[in-house]
């Protein structure tokens, strides 16, 4: 299967993976703690997205530059 094909097939949902982004993130301990990533549908992206917008329709943390 070329890359390219195997990048189009649909995503795996609900499976997750612990990933160590920096070693900046520690807890109280100085143990570097892991982020938990997780591939989501379109349509839960899309839920995410709605849910996360201000009663103006903008994202609380968008750029307003």
């Amino acid at each position: 299967m070329s890359k390219l094909k195997a990048f189009l097939q649909p995503p795996i949902t609900g499976k997750t993976k612990e990933v160590v982004v920096s070693d900046r993130f520690v807890d109280e301990n100085g143990t570097i703690q892991p982020f938990v990533i997780q591939a989501i549908s379109q349509e839960k992206n899309a839920e995410l997205s709605e849910n996360s917008k201000n009663e103006s329709g903008w994202h609380p943390y968008a750029y307003a530059g």
